[in-house]
């Protein structure tokens, strides 16, 4: 929230950056800019990072669906059987992706049932 009356809420990346550095006049902190060649490689990174995050949040999904496909939910054998034949949180192996939509099936899961046959092509 804005401490005056007259101080506004910056609405841009711009306008934020303005304002911190209006800020910093007289302070021993500083705003480091981006220099533009380095964007480039920051966004990269950026990237890199974010399908980090992905590898880890679906090998994260993959360990709960194993979890709860062990409970006897079918839905989460499915889950888990389409992860691995798409490697989605780890390697792919079709085999084991059966398995676990075989499972699945067995469990009485109506989509895993239909979509058994067609992994034997």
């Amino acid at each position: 929230m804005p401490s005056t009356q007259d101080e506004t809420v910056p609405t841009t990346l711009r306008e934020a950056f303005t304002t911190v550095e209006q800020k910093q006049l007289g302070s021993t902190l500083t705003l480091t800019k981006v220099p533009a060649a380095d964007e480039a490689q920051a966004l990269k990174k950026t990237e890199a990072m974010a399908n980090a995050m992905q590898v880890v949040f679906q090998k994260t999904v993959r360990s709960a669906h194993l979890e709860n496909c062990g409970l006897g939910l079918g839905e989460s054998c499915y889950e888990l059987g389409l992860m691995w034949g798409n490697g989605n949180g780890g390697r792919k192996d079709l085999e084991v992706a059966r398995k676990w939509v075989d499972e699945a099936c067995k469990l009485g899961h109506g989509d895993a049932c239909d979509f058994l046959p067609l992994m034997a092509e």
